[in-house]
């Protein structure tokens, strides 16, 4: 009996939370928005930082949910009772899930810090609304306290991803110019050459052959003094 009413209890709970954090935007907003970077922490922290009891994670080959499994915990206890009470809520978090794993890994193949900057943000974004969710169940002192303690990490790590996002693009600007200089030399290259090349089909066109010259009659098989009447005279055996 108290086994039943202490699983009611905790269902009830689970389902006004989950209904506060789908009310809240959180796997639409938080989960689907877009990462960024911080320390992550073990998960059993993460899970006492969201007040949620641990859980298996979910029975799903998903990206999401494998994210949310190493990274936010404590959303476990809600996908699961969103997928038992609720199964279109619970397929549109999947969803989201999944687009915030996809974007995650675009930007670790981009970038590793910047990577690990979005995927701490998008962790602290999770607690974030989570503690709001528990908020508007039951109101404390505690979680309001910890509301304002992750809007600080927040507010840093969006700065530090800024200015790494900021790095990467004086970088890459470096590397255009560098790649311009280099085009632009091949192209003076090329137009220094094009003109040698100009100059020399000019010259050879222009060039009068000289037909007195020995190399021009020699290589028309005649020897200088001779004229073109007059054959080069070839070995012939003596008669007897």
């Amino acid at each position: 009996m108290i086994g039943n009413q202490t699983s009611s209890a905790r269902n009830f709970w689970m389902g006004r939370l989950a209904m506060a954090m789908l009310v809240g935007g959180i796997t639409n907003a938080a989960i689907g928005r877009g990462p960024t970077l911080a320390t992550v922490g073990d998960p059993p922290a993460l899970v006492a930082a969201n007040g949620v009891q641990e859980t298996t994670s979910i029975a799903v080959e998903s990206p999401g949910v494998a994210l949310a499994t190493q990274h936010l915990r404590g959303l476990l206890p809600v996908l699961r009772h969103l997928q038992r009470h609720s199964p279109p809520d619970y397929e549109k978090a999947i969803r989201d899930l999944d687009r915030a794993a996809k974007r995650l890994e675009t930007i670790k193949r981009r970038d590793e810090l910047l990577y690990r900057l979005s995927l701490s943000q998008w962790q602290v974004r999770g607690q974030l609304d989570l503690l709001k969710a528990r908020v508007r169940v039951k109101d404390t002192a505690a979680d309001r306290n910890a509301i304002l303690e992750r809007l600080k990490q927040l507010k840093q790590l969006e700065i530090r991803r800024i200015e790494r996002e900021m790095e990467l693009l004086t970088l890459r600007e470096q590397d255009h110019r560098e790649r311009i200089v280099q085009a632009q030399t091949a192209i003076e290259r090329g137009h220094d050459l094009r003109m040698q090349w100009v100059e020399q089909h000019q010259r050879a066109v222009s060039e009068r052959i000289d037909e007195q010259s020995p190399v021009y009659l020699d290589a028309i098989g005649l020897k200088p003094g001779r004229t073109s009447q007059n054959p080069v005279e070839t070995d012939k055996p003596k008669s007897k």
